[in-house]
């Protein structure tokens, strides 16, 4: 396994987040140029801002989790990354992602709906259903090597692996290594002295 990719009882986040965890945070959020080339301004109160750091987030993510090979068709299938409700999203993301790659992948966007397969996903991302399903799109993950991204107040479901928060103006994420490794995806020390929480039991 590559070895920046460690179990979350291995890290020393803390420490490393003091060395150079601010650095990697400033090149994630601010000062980067992503689909159109604007700055992304996390702190700004705007629906538009929002979707794009999330948009950034999700991408960035791509880079710093590791899939079992498999997890993939072949050795050049993409990163498919689902979305669920949450269409404006998708298409930020998929302006974004135009000509990228991550871990010499390119990437793809899939838009899900009720009663859509998980086959051929690689990262699932959870709006605010309408209908409260996430726990049910959660456990339909289950077993997959699927990286779940969610965006709930209350993230306490089983299986969330990443959940978006807000904190001080900011968009944030926790991480919840003990779902990702169930799933048999490593996380990247490098992620985890970014989150806001790294949390080490359930989800």
């Amino acid at each position: 396994m590559n070895r920046l990719l460690v179990s979350w009882r291995t890290v020393g986040w803390q420490r490393a987040r003091a060395c150079w965890g601010l650095v990697w945070w400033v090149s994630l959020v601010s000062g980067a140029a992503w689909a159109d080339d604007r700055p992304i301004d996390p702190s700004a109160d705007s629906a538009m801002s929002e979707l794009r750091v999330k948009a950034a987030y999700l991408y960035k993510f791509g880079a710093f989790v590791q899939w079992p090979d498999r997890a993939f068709a072949s050795a050049h299938a993409p990163v498919v990354i689902g979305v669920l409700d949450a269409d404006m999203l998708a298409d930020e993301l998929s302006m974004l992602i135009g000509g990228r790659s991550v871990q010499g992948r390119s990437l793809a966007v899939r838009r899900l709906r009720n009663g859509d397969s998980l086959a051929g996903i690689h990262m699932l991302f959870m709006g605010h259903p309408a209908d409260g399903r996430t726990a049910v799109w959660l456990a339909a993950a289950r077993g997959r090597p699927v990286l779940t991204v969610t965006d709930q107040a209350q993230p306490a479901v089983a299986g969330t692996m990443i959940n978006f928060v807000h904190d001080g103006g900011r968009v944030r994420f926790d991480v919840f290594p003990k779902a990702a490794e169930r799933a048999s995806l490593g996380i990247s020390a490098r992620l985890l002295v970014v989150a806001r929480r790294v949390e080490p039991g359930a989800p």
